[in-house]
């Protein structure tokens, strides 16, 4: 009984230790072939100047993947370290939000599409 009172603990710390260190939540995962590639590019990334205060940010790829980065707040009260002179104080304003795009490479592309204006 001892030892298994002694291996839930570990279970249950070791998952709190490394779950500690997320910054973001995915939230759809778009039945992309292999989302292993996404998380490894999504946590090489720094996705502090696209973070705001006190609300979390949805960041959409291409391929239809949803993240939700932690806000600012969330990421210190966490302990997890952040750039806060690079954090936005609030939602950025405008219809047209970037979309993200991993590259060939396993880098993430911020992409923007403008409209031009008819004269």
């Amino acid at each position: 009984m001892k030892k298994l009172i002694i291996g839930f603990s570990l279970l249950i710390s070791s998952t709190t230790l490394f779950g500690q260190d997320k910054s973001y939540v995915i939230t759809d995962e778009a039945l992309v072939g292999d989302i292993s590639i996404y998380i490894t590019a999504i946590e090489k990334a720094n996705w502090d100047k696209y973070r705001i205060v006190d609300e979390r940010r949805v960041i959409t790829f291409k391929k239809g993947v949803k993240i939700e980065l932690l806000s600012a707040n969330e990421m210190t009260e966490k302990g997890i370290e952040i750039n806060l002179s690079k954090v936005m104080k609030q939602s950025p304003k405008g219809i047209y939000q970037p979309i993200f795009v991993l590259n060939n490479n396993g880098f993430i592309i911020e992409q923007h599409s403008y409209i031009e204006k008819r004269k």
